[in-house]
Protein backbone atom coordinates (compact mmCIF):
# COMPACT_ATOMS: atom_id res chain seq x y z
CA UNK A 1 0.00 0.00 0.00
CA UNK A 2 2.91 2.42 0.51
CA UNK A 3 5.30 1.28 -2.17
CA UNK A 4 7.48 -0.11 0.29
CA UNK A 5 9.43 -2.62 -2.58
CA UNK A 6 10.36 0.74 -5.01
CA UNK A 7 11.14 2.70 -1.97
CA UNK A 8 13.76 0.37 -0.63
CA UNK A 9 14.95 0.00 -4.85
CA UNK A 10 15.46 3.43 -4.83
CA UNK A 11 17.05 3.70 -1.38
CA UNK A 12 19.73 1.09 -2.59
CA UNK A 13 20.64 2.83 -5.60
CA UNK A 14 20.47 6.41 -4.18
CA UNK A 15 22.63 5.15 -0.81
CA UNK A 16 20.07 6.73 1.32
CA UNK A 17 18.01 5.04 3.96
CA UNK A 18 14.58 3.53 3.41
CA UNK A 19 13.28 5.71 5.96
CA UNK A 20 14.51 8.84 4.05
CA UNK A 21 12.03 8.59 1.32
CA UNK A 22 8.53 8.81 0.60
CA UNK A 23 7.23 7.21 -2.91
CA UNK A 24 4.41 9.29 -4.32
CA UNK A 25 1.59 9.33 -7.14
CA UNK A 26 4.23 11.64 -9.43
CA UNK A 27 5.91 14.85 -7.77
CA UNK A 28 2.59 16.73 -7.33
CA UNK A 29 1.35 14.54 -4.63
CA UNK A 30 4.54 15.23 -2.69
CA UNK A 31 3.89 18.73 -2.84
CA UNK A 32 0.07 18.60 -1.77
CA UNK A 33 1.40 15.80 1.19
CA UNK A 34 4.18 18.78 2.09
CA UNK A 35 1.68 21.23 2.14
CA UNK A 36 -0.39 19.17 4.37
CA UNK A 37 2.44 18.32 6.71
CA UNK A 38 2.99 21.79 7.47
CA UNK A 39 -0.60 23.16 7.08
CA UNK A 40 -1.03 26.45 8.00
CA UNK A 41 2.61 27.66 7.23
CA UNK A 42 4.13 30.71 6.12
CA UNK A 43 5.50 29.65 2.90
CA UNK A 44 7.64 31.66 0.21
CA UNK A 45 7.51 30.58 -3.60
CA UNK A 46 10.22 31.61 -5.93
CA UNK A 47 7.92 33.43 -8.88
CA UNK A 48 7.52 32.40 -11.62
CA UNK A 49 7.16 29.34 -11.25
CA UNK A 50 4.96 25.28 -11.29
CA UNK A 51 1.30 26.52 -10.21
CA UNK A 52 0.94 23.41 -7.88
CA UNK A 53 2.88 24.57 -4.96
CA UNK A 54 0.85 27.70 -4.43
CA UNK A 55 -2.77 25.31 -5.23
CA UNK A 56 -1.69 23.40 -2.81
CA UNK A 57 -0.02 25.77 -0.07
CA UNK A 58 -3.84 27.23 -0.39
CA UNK A 59 -5.49 24.05 0.31
CA UNK A 60 -3.80 23.60 2.99
CA UNK A 61 -4.04 27.13 5.04
CA UNK A 62 -0.55 28.70 4.19
CA UNK A 63 -0.05 32.01 4.18
CA UNK A 64 2.10 33.04 1.12
CA UNK A 65 4.85 35.10 -0.20
CA UNK A 66 6.47 35.45 -3.38
CA UNK A 67 9.15 36.57 -4.79
CA UNK A 68 10.32 36.89 -8.87
CA UNK A 69 13.80 38.07 -7.22
CA UNK A 70 16.35 35.36 -7.94
CA UNK A 71 18.53 36.04 -4.83
CA UNK A 72 16.16 34.86 -2.12
CA UNK A 73 18.62 35.78 1.25
CA UNK A 74 17.05 39.00 1.86
CA UNK A 75 13.52 37.97 1.22
CA UNK A 76 13.99 34.74 4.19
CA UNK A 77 16.18 37.28 6.22
CA UNK A 78 13.29 39.51 6.53
CA UNK A 79 10.14 37.51 6.57
CA UNK A 80 11.37 34.32 8.31
CA UNK A 81 9.27 31.65 6.52
CA UNK A 82 8.74 28.28 7.16
CA UNK A 83 8.40 26.68 4.04
CA UNK A 84 10.80 28.16 0.55
CA UNK A 85 9.29 26.61 -2.50
CA UNK A 86 12.19 26.31 -5.01
CA UNK A 87 12.26 24.79 -8.63
CA UNK A 88 15.57 23.61 -9.74
CA UNK A 89 15.83 23.88 -12.43
CA UNK A 90 12.74 26.22 -12.72
CA UNK A 91 10.03 25.57 -14.69
CA UNK A 92 8.40 27.68 -17.03
CA UNK A 93 11.98 29.67 -17.29
CA UNK A 94 15.06 26.92 -16.73
CA UNK A 95 16.59 29.15 -14.28
CA UNK A 96 18.94 26.98 -12.24
CA UNK A 97 20.23 27.97 -8.76
CA UNK A 98 23.98 26.55 -7.99
CA UNK A 99 24.74 24.16 -5.53
CA UNK A 100 26.45 26.63 -4.02
CA UNK A 101 23.75 29.28 -3.42
CA UNK A 102 21.28 26.52 -2.49
CA UNK A 103 23.67 25.33 0.28
CA UNK A 104 24.36 28.93 1.06
CA UNK A 105 20.07 29.25 1.83
CA UNK A 106 20.50 25.74 4.18
CA UNK A 107 22.98 27.16 6.31
CA UNK A 108 22.11 30.07 6.73
CA UNK A 109 17.94 29.66 7.28
CA UNK A 110 18.88 26.50 9.24
CA UNK A 111 15.10 26.84 11.02
CA UNK A 112 13.69 27.20 7.42
CA UNK A 113 12.33 23.84 5.44
CA UNK A 114 13.55 24.03 1.57
CA UNK A 115 11.93 22.11 -1.09
CA UNK A 116 14.14 21.90 -3.97
CA UNK A 117 11.70 19.94 -6.86
CA UNK A 118 14.47 18.64 -9.26
CA UNK A 119 12.11 17.22 -11.45
CA UNK A 120 13.85 18.61 -14.20
CA UNK A 121 16.92 18.15 -13.32
CA UNK A 122 17.93 15.52 -15.91
CA UNK A 123 17.24 18.52 -18.91
CA UNK A 124 20.09 20.35 -17.91
CA UNK A 125 23.63 20.47 -17.61
CA UNK A 126 23.96 22.23 -14.42
CA UNK A 127 25.04 20.77 -11.58
CA UNK A 128 22.04 19.66 -9.03
CA UNK A 129 21.14 18.04 -5.90
CA UNK A 130 22.64 14.44 -4.99
CA UNK A 131 20.17 13.01 -2.65
CA UNK A 132 22.52 12.88 0.05
CA UNK A 133 22.74 16.51 0.19
CA UNK A 134 19.94 15.50 2.70
CA UNK A 135 22.51 14.21 4.90
CA UNK A 136 24.08 17.97 5.31
CA UNK A 137 20.87 19.75 5.85
CA UNK A 138 18.34 18.80 7.97
CA UNK A 139 16.15 21.46 6.73
CA UNK A 140 16.22 20.01 3.17
CA UNK A 141 13.29 18.06 1.03
CA UNK A 142 13.64 17.44 -2.35
CA UNK A 143 11.26 16.45 -4.64
CA UNK A 144 11.95 13.91 -7.41
CA UNK A 145 10.00 12.82 -10.53
CA UNK A 146 10.78 9.52 -12.38
CA UNK A 147 8.10 9.99 -14.98
CA UNK A 148 9.95 13.16 -16.47
CA UNK A 149 13.29 12.18 -16.24
CA UNK A 150 12.42 9.13 -18.43
CA UNK A 151 9.61 11.02 -20.25
CA UNK A 152 6.39 9.05 -19.32
CA UNK A 153 4.39 11.96 -17.38
CA UNK A 154 1.20 9.61 -17.40
CA UNK A 155 2.54 6.67 -15.89
CA UNK A 156 2.48 9.30 -12.21
CA UNK A 157 5.84 8.28 -10.12
CA UNK A 158 7.85 10.50 -7.75
CA UNK A 159 8.76 10.62 -4.42
CA UNK A 160 10.15 13.38 -1.97
CA UNK A 161 13.69 12.82 0.26
CA UNK A 162 14.42 14.49 3.57
CA UNK A 163 15.37 13.50 7.21
CA UNK A 164 13.55 10.73 8.73
CA UNK A 165 11.74 12.99 11.09
CA UNK A 166 10.32 14.92 8.08
CA UNK A 167 9.68 12.03 5.94
CA UNK A 168 7.39 10.61 8.49
CA UNK A 169 5.53 13.56 9.12
CA UNK A 170 5.16 13.84 5.56
CA UNK A 171 4.27 10.37 5.47
CA UNK A 172 1.58 10.44 7.75
CA UNK A 173 -0.28 12.53 5.23
CA UNK A 174 -0.43 9.84 2.94
CA UNK A 175 -3.63 7.60 1.83
CA UNK A 176 -2.49 3.98 1.16
CA UNK A 177 -2.75 2.77 -2.40
CA UNK A 178 -2.04 6.19 -4.07
CA UNK A 179 1.59 4.79 -5.88
CA UNK A 180 -0.35 1.86 -8.21
CA UNK A 181 1.07 -1.92 -8.99
CA UNK A 182 2.02 -0.79 -12.79
CA UNK A 183 3.58 2.48 -11.72
CA UNK A 184 5.65 0.24 -8.97
CA UNK A 185 6.61 -2.39 -11.26
CA UNK A 186 7.58 0.50 -13.89
CA UNK A 187 9.63 2.09 -11.31
CA UNK A 188 11.10 -1.32 -10.65
CA UNK A 189 12.00 -1.55 -14.23
CA UNK A 190 13.28 2.02 -14.92
CA UNK A 191 15.57 1.76 -11.91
Amino acid sequence: PYAASLRQHIAIKSAIAPNELLVTNGSVEAFYLISQAFQGALSLIKTPTFSEYADACRLFSHRMLTSTDHDLFDTIAAHSPNIVWICNPNNPDGYCYSIETLRSYLRAFPQTIFIIDQAYASLTHAKCFDLNEIHHYPNLLMVESLTKRYAIPGLRLGYVVGNEELIARIAGCQQPWTVNALAIAAGHFLL
